[in-house]
């Protein structure tokens, strides 16, 4: 896992820093959430969860570190590098107004998404 992808880096004045590490907590509550110690395949879980945790996170708080270096009502400065990142992917699009920002920022839930991964994998070794 990249370790630059802990650390993220936004303008201070939207508190976009705090609300994606709350958001990352939650994740990786659920992502390493009741797997047994004693397992044989202790390392090959952990590193899994950990995979699947960067699959949640990583484009949600990339795109988060993208809208934070623009004000809401400025859509334009960012649509280009935000419509890169989400590429072809048709359930996301690019907020144009506040609004839609609005919906972005507080529309998503990480547990929600965090606890659908962690189903696909068939929640491996839990207890």
């Amino acid at each position: 896992m990249d370790s630059k992808f802990l650390c993220d880096v936004a303008i201070t004045d939207q508190g976009q820093g705090g609300a994606q590490s709350v958001e990352d907590g939650a994740a990786i509550s659920i992502m390493l959430q009741n797997i047994k110690s004693e397992s044989q395949q202790l390392d090959q879980i952990i590193e899994q969860r950990l995979e699947a945790f960067e699959a949640v996170r990583r484009q949600r708080a990339s795109l988060m570190q993208i809208f934070s270096n623009a004000g809401q009502d400025e859509a334009e400065k960012v649509r280009d590098e935000a419509a890169r990142l989400l590429g072809s992917k048709e359930t996301l699009k690019v907020p144009t107004n506040q609004t839609e920002f609005h919906d972005f920022n507080f529309g998503y839930d990480v547990m929600a998404e965090s606890d659908k991964v962690l189903q696909s994998l068939g929640r491996v070794e839990i207890a």
